[in-house]
This record gives structure tokens, C-alpha cells and sequence, in this order.
């Protein structure tokens, strides 16, 4: 029976005196992550698996079976607050080290949370950290943890006995989402100020190289440390260095790379040091939209063959005592392939993805109440907020436009700095340095422009003047301005279908329809929901 429950507490999502909230928040309850996993981990023995999300929750998994095991949780606010970008599982085991958009809505400052495994208790924090935490690294026994910011925040070292902060290195003018160790505990960084930086066990630099561009995204040390490759955010190149001298030996092999936004952003290589893998965006699109992981022989230059691994993004790739090797993607999928390309498993998201290649698969009602929207190889959905239902049909509303009028709205798909859209050819400047752009709509009068990004959504006038900006649960797929002027709808990256005030930003409403096209969930933020029979348990309470 459908029920609408007034709930006797309530969530206010704004924080007295930055202090942390304690009362409970309602929120999706699945057993898969629901937005993109953006980094995995595992421990020396290869018996389990750590992954983070920027659905604000990390996962334990068994390494043979994806079976999962624990949930963490770790303090959550409103907006991006709790977003987990980085995570490490101690060489031991013992210890899940989590962080990202971690403790700012409370401390001005980021944090990382370290939890117990075995209790799943959270029994430290590390605090006042200057910037977004977007790396986190074990040494090879554990003696340490790295840390890579964003924004020329750096690297940090902390000993992990004390939890002592033991260096700090401010010399870095970007953002740092590589670091590696190999087996005698050298650390290798990488930079978006085009730096690779080479580092002694003690933590002294003993050698620094440049590379072909400034975003070099990933890098990875063969684990006897004669090597290292490099992949870039903004080249497909990937380059094997010489792990004493970082000169550049060879390239890997490319072919079939048919595009420059097809980058190996993420690689690794074999536990046993001979095989370098590689996986990004890189897809056969004549053959499979799957994302590829390319397997190369001879430490990247020898042969290779390509897998077929996620469906969107890989974003992170770990090697596994045997030599298999296991992988996440921003589906959010992970999984775990051994070295001949057969698959051991994989899990997938227990939510719809509404980045469909269809860019006008979002059509809205003129009052914002009825939705049509078809997910990514799924079928049409039509959902009505009145009638409280849906069914897996058509509907013919209105589709998002970038042009009326003589306003024309360019550049707006798919695209970051140094490219970014433009409304009547003048760039806009609000975006946050490395946000990609995803969608747009122009009001019903013309006088209003919505963009939907990865962490934001922005509403301007007609010349560009923001409005207003309300963050963002997922990457904003698909957005649509209702007839009336009255709501935003945004087909969110973390599965839900939200609406947004369209003169203040403030969100009034969320929708969860679960992939069986059947069981859906719709809240408020103050907490008030309503569902379809037997959905219950796809949502609950999450308590700081």
C-alpha cells in the first residue's frame, strides 16, 4: 500500500556555526553504490576490496565473489558535502582510509576518516587538511599514507603509527590525483602542473621531469620500480618511463583510438611487473560502447589485447596477488578480470543512468509535475508526480532547446577548460577549474539559461550573469525548465530524476525508479516520501 509518512524529525540542512549535524537524514538504501565509483583498493592479500563513491558511502567487498560486506558511512551534509573521491585499504587490511569533499561544511578545512574494518567503527579523523582530498596511498608495509589535494594543495605524508603529519610538499600548482609506490617504498607523484616528481623511502626528491602536457592525470610504478607509465587527462598518449632517471623509454601502442577524449586515465600494472594496463574512455564504438581495458605485454611494449569492462568511465584500476586485476567505472561498475581477458565477476548499479546518447531522451510536463525520460539502454519512462505513478511508455512533453531567439547556447556538451560554453559565442566563467559542462536548457521566455555540470547547476540570465548555483548529487545528465517557469528537472548521475526551484535553486523533490521499471521512491529534503509497494527497503536513514 502507498503511504505518505510525516516524518517527526526532520533534516535541516543548514548548519549552525559550521557545527555537525546529528539528526538523521532519509536516503537511497541499495545494496550497490548509486552514483560513480571513483576509486578502488584492496589489501596485500588480495582478499578484499575497498571502493569509494560520491554517493557518500565506501563499500567492502569479497575480492572472489563481489559479495559485499560492509557498508562505511561517514558524516554527510546537504550539497557536496561527504563525497568520497579517494580511498586506501591498509596493506593489513585493518584500516579503510576515506576522503574527498570530506569535513569542509563544518571545519572550513577537509578530512579524512579512518575506520576500523572489522568493527566498522570510525576511530579517526585527520583534520584541517587545506584542500579537496583527491588521492590516498598506502606504502608498500603500510609505515605511512599519501595524500594528493587538489587545487596546489600538494602532497602529504602521515605516519601511520602516530598519525603525525611528517611532510608536506606545497611546491605543486594543480591538481594531484596520482601517486604510487613501488616495493621499496620510493613514491612517484603526478600533477596537473605537468610534473612527475620522484621521491626517495625518506621522502626526499631525487628527481623531477616534465611531461608532454600539463594534465597528467595517473601514474604507476612497476612494482620492482624499474618502471613507471603516465596517462594523461587531456592526451591519449601514455608514456613508460625509466624509474631512476624519468626519461622516457617508449609509448604504448594506441591503435584503434579514434578520438583525443578517448584517454587511458587510469593504468596499472601487474602484480608480477610484465603486463601494464590501461583503461579510460578508450571504446570500439564500431563494435561495443563498453569502455576497453587494454592489456599490453612486455611492461607496454610488447602486443596487446582489449577487454570490454564498463559501461561508462574507468576510473581506477588495482593488480591482484595473482596477477588478475580488478577495476571500477563511473556507472558506477566494478569488477575483476584475470590477465587472458576472462572475467571473474561483475557488479553493476542498481540504478538507472540517464546519460543517454538520445541528448533529448528529458521531456517535462508545462507544470513540471510529468516526466518522460529513457535510461541508457533502458526502456521510456513516464512518471507522474500527481497521480503518484509510473509506467514504462512514452511521453511526449517539452525537450530542452539551445537556441531560441536569437540566443544561442554552443560548446555545451561534454566540454571543460579550455573549452567552454558560450552563449552567443562569449564564454561563460562560473564553472569550477576541471568541471565538464553535460547539459542545457533556455527558459520557455528566453530569458534564462540553466547549465547542468558535474558537481553544479547554474542558472544565468540571457547574457551570462549567474543567478544562482545549486550543487549538484550527480553529474547533471539531462535538464529541462518547465513550460511555466516554474521548475528545473535534472537527470542526476547518482541515478534520481531531480526538480529544482527555478528563481532561488533550492531543490524541492527527488525520485528514485529502481531498474525493474517498477518500485520508485519520492522525498522531499525536510524528509516527507512516498513509494510504490515493496520498495520500503530501498531507502533509510543515514545518522552522522
Amino acid at each position: 500500500m502507498r503511504h505518505f509518512i510525516l516524518l517527526i524529525i526532520i533534516f535541516y540542512y543548514a548548519f549552525v556555526a559550521y557545527s555537525q549535524n546529528n539528526e538523521p537524514v532519509l536516503t537511497l538504501n541499495t545494496e550497490m553504490h548509486t552514483a560513480g565509483i571513483k576509486r578502488i583498493s584492496t589489501d596485500a592479500l588480495g582478499k578484499i576490496l575497498l571502493t569509494c563513491s560520491s554517493d557518500k558511502t565506501a563499500r567492502l567487498w569479497d575480492s572472489e565473489t563481489g559479495e559485499l560486506l560492509k557498508v562505511f558511512r561517514i558524516p554527510i551534509a546537504s550539497n557536496n558535502e561527504g563525497q568520497l573521491y579517494a580511498c586506501a585499504l591498509s596493506p593489513d587490511g585493518r584500516t579503510a582510509a576515506l576522503g574527498g569533499w570530506t569535513g569542509y561544511a563544518w571545519d572550513k578545512s577537509y578530512t579524512i576518516y579512518l575506520f576500523d574494518v572489522a568493527t566498522n567503527t570510525l576511530k579517526r579523523k585527520l583534520t584541517g587538511i587545506s584542500n579537496l582530498i583527491t588521492e590516498l596511498e598506502y606504502s608498500p608495509h603500510g609505515e605511512y599514507l599519501a595524500v594528493g589535494l587538489s587545487g596546489g594543495g600538494g602532497v602529504r605524508i602521515f605516519d601511520t603509527y602516530t598519525w603525525i603529519q611528517e611532510k608536506s610538499f606545497i611546491d605543486y600548482e594543480g591538481e594531484c590525483y596520482g601517486i604510487s609506490f613501488d616495493n621499496a617504498a620510493r613514491m612517484v607523484t603526478v600533477c596537473y602542473d605537468g610534473k612527475i616528481r620522484l621521491y626517495n623511502k625518506d621522502f626526499e626528491m631525487i628527481k623531477q621531469a616534465k611531461g608532454e602536457s600539463k594534465q597528467i592525470y595517473s601514474v604507476a610504478f612497476s612494482p620492482d620500480g624499474s618502471v613507471l607509465a603516465i596517462g594523461y587527462q587531456d592526451m591519449t598518449r601514455i608514456e613508460v618511463l625509466d624509474g631512476k632517471t624519468l626519461k622516457t623509454l617508449y609509448i604504448a601502442d594506441i591503435t584503434g583510438v579514434n578520438s583525443t577524449d578517448q584517454q587511458f586515465n587510469a593504468i596499472s600494472f601487474t602484480q608480477s611487473g610484465t603486463h601494464l594496463l590501461g583503461g579510460g574512455n578508450y571504446k570500439l564504438q564500431e563494435k561495443s560502447w563498453h569502455r576497453q581495458i587494454r592489456i599490453w605485454s612486455h611492461q607496454g611494449k610488447g602486443s596487446y589485447r582489449d577487454v570490454s569492462a564498463a559501461m561508462n568511465r574507468i576510473m581506477d584500476i588495482k593488480p591482484m596477488p595473482d596477477n588478475s586485476f580488478v577495476y571500477c567505472g563511473a556507472s558506477p561498475e566494478f569488477g575483476r578480470f584475470n590477465l587472458d581477458g576472462t572475467e571473474r565477476f561483475l557488479d553493476s548499479s542498481e540504478t538507472n543512468r540517464y546519460n543517454s546518447n538520445y541528448k533529448s531522451h528529458l521531456n517535462v510536463s508545462n507544470d513540471g509535475t510529468e516526466i518522460g525520460i529513457t535510461p541508457y539502454a533502458g526502456k521510456p519512462l513516464h512518471f507522474s508526480v500527481t497521480e503518484r505513478q509510473l509506467k514504462v511508455e512514452s511521453y511526449e512533453g517539452d525537450i530542452y532547446i539551445d537556441k531560441k531567439d536569437g540566443l544561442y547556447i554552443t560548446d555545451w556538451l561534454n566540454t571543460k577548460k579550455p573549452i567552454l560554453p558560450k552563449i552567443n559565442g562569449a564564454d561563460v566563467h562560473f564553472m569550477k577549474y576541471d568541471e565538464t559542462n553535460r547539459s542545457v536548457d533556455i527558459s520557455s521566455d528566453g530569458q534564462h539559461i540553466v547549465f547542468g555540470a558535474d558537481w553544479d547547476i547554474f542558472c544565468t540570465n540571457n547574457t551570462g550573469k549567474l543567478i544562482w548555483t545549486a550543487a549538484s548529487p550527480g553529474e547533471a545528465w539531462c535538464t529541462n525548465i518547465s513550460g511555466n517557469n516554474k521548475t528545473v528537472v535534472v537527470g542526476m548521475g547518482d541515478g534520481t530524476v531531480r526538480w529544482f526551484d527555478f528563481h532561488t535553486g533550492k531543490m524541492l523533490l527527488s525520485l528514485f525508479m529502481h531498474p525493474d521499471n517498477t518500485r520508485w521512491v519520492l522525498w522531499t529534503p525536510d524528509g516527507h516520501f512516498d513509494c510504490s509497494d515493496g520498495a520500503d527497503d530501498l531507502i533509510g536513514w543515514h545518522v552522522n
